[in-house]
């Protein structure tokens, strides 16, 4: 009897002696959404457009988007999308535009973790020829 005692002492104080484990914290940051390019502003003129984009996540992305869209909202065109179950997450893609379009362009980028979390990032920047002809010069 006096062993089954011991045990049950012995147990009893190793179970008071332990720490308990903490939970992780609930989630709440946003991805955050670096947009390497084009930058904010650029002025481009090529019919091919880099896109660059690094989404980091604390924990783990769910899924994303990247949409660009033309000033007055008449065009827009997702670029990327999908789901990643990942902490990092790089997109580097070309978008082809027709090279005679003059117009300022949206880019947006979307992300989303699985905690319901949305980080976004937006930058604006120009398509068109900044060439100015000086067409005096074809006339006497």
């Amino acid at each position: 009897m006096k062993t089954v005692n011991f045990y049950g002492l012995f147990l009893s104080l190793t179970l008071l002696a332990c720490e308990k484990e903490q939970m992780p914290l609930t989630d709440t940051t946003a991805p955050e959404i670096q947009i390497l390019s084009p930058a904010d502003g650029d002025r481009i003129s090529t019919s091919a457009i880099g896109i660059v984009v690094e989404i980091l996540e604390n924990q783990e992305l769910h899924e994303y988007s990247v949409v660009i869209r033309n000033k007055d909202r008449s065009y827009a065109r997702t670029v990327a999308q999908g789901h990643a179950h990942t902490n990092d997450l790089t997109i580097d893609q070309e978008w082809i535009i027709t090279p005679h379009t003059r117009d300022t362009f949206t880019l947006t980028v979307k992300a989303n973790d699985h905690n319901g979390n949305q980080g976004s990032s937006q930058i604006e920047f120009f398509h068109g020829s900044n060439l100015l002809i000086n067409c005096s010069q074809f006339f006497y």
